[in-house]
């Protein structure tokens, strides 16, 4: 296990309701067993489904999840930040 880097994993997410939560345990397998300091950060592109509350609640349930809603309102974009529960 790599204990001396760490690494960030951006997940793109645009009406994936149905997949996120086991797209982010497939890369959770793949990285916890290689790497000690990881996080995800989950970007919701203004989705039409609930793909900004199964992310929220994958980031509660896991502190190394953050989350960042971009949110459409018309003609500008506003990101929400991070999720509770998430890291700094």
């Amino acid at each position: 296990m790599n204990t001396d880097k760490s690494l960030t994993v951006l997940i793109p997410a645009y009406n994936e309701e149905a997949n996120l939560a086991s797209a982010v345990a497939k890369y959770e397998r793949a990285i916890g067993s290689r790497m000690s300091d990881y996080e995800f950060i989950i970007f919701d592109d203004a989705s039409r489904d609930r793909t900004g509350a199964v992310a929220d609640q994958l980031a509660r349930d896991n502190p190394r999840i953050r989350v960042c809603i971009i949110a459409s309102t018309g003609d500008s974009v506003t990101t929400s930040g991070k999720a509770p529960g998430s890291r700094k």
